[in-house]
């Protein structure tokens, strides 16, 4: 019952997400571009309480998808270090929050680098996540497993492709479109886990 009720959580915190990237993607149509500009530029203006917001629902969605892993009865190896990540991915979602990130072509602040290194941990904790929790649904629901492994190679694309977009110049103007392609690829990750937590 429990774990049924912390999965509807998570799941409707990532309908709150989704909306809230709608909205702010709505707002600033001609001032950012999805292919180029960072999320967290949008969070930087009139409109950073959905940006805000947004992180908020990341945040909780994470909380509850922890209480889910810890009543699912459905034990793994791994499941500890699982909310150990989950855990790391809040600290970072709390520290893009409050250290604003430097717009494009801005002079570097220090706010700026500190929002960068929680943001570099939020990624990489979720896809250390992703990463290994996929092999432990495998023997669930074959066709479930299928449809989570190719999710995963759209996290891998992003995640791959935000860091060489971070040291090849060239690469760097896609770097909305990489890190786009991680953060809404994550979340349908995590909504297929919370249906399959439901379910077994």
């Amino acid at each position: 019952m429990l774990l049924t009720i912390f999965s509807i959580l998570a799941i409707l915190c990532l309908v709150l997400y989704f909306y809230c990237m709608g909205i702010l993607h709505l707002k600033n149509k001609g001032v950012y571009h999805p292919m180029t500009h960072a999320v967290s530029d949008y969070g930087i203006g009139q409109n950073k309480s959905y940006f805000q917001l947004a992180g908020l629902a990341n945040t909780f969605r994470n909380l509850f998808l922890i209480l889910s892993l810890i009543f699912w009865k459905y034990s793994f190896s791994f499941k500890k270090e699982a909310v150990l990540l989950l855990i790391l991915a809040i600290i970072g979602y709390a520290g893009v929050a409050l250290f604003p990130t430097d717009i494009e072509g801005s002079k570097r602040t220090v706010k700026g680098i500190i929002h960068l290194l929680f943001a570099i941990l939020q990624f990489t904790a979720l896809a250390i996540f992703i990463f290994n929790v996929t092999e432990v649904l495998k023997p669930l629901n074959a066709t479930l497993f299928l449809i989570a492994s190719y999710i995963k190679i759209v996290v891998e694309v992003g995640l791959y492709g935000l860091v060489i977009a971070l040291f090849l110049p060239f690469v760097k103007k896609y770097f909305g479109l990489f890190e786009r392609l991680f953060l809404y690829s994550s979340n349908l990750y995590i909504l297929l886990l919370c249906v399959m937590m439901i379910r077994y």
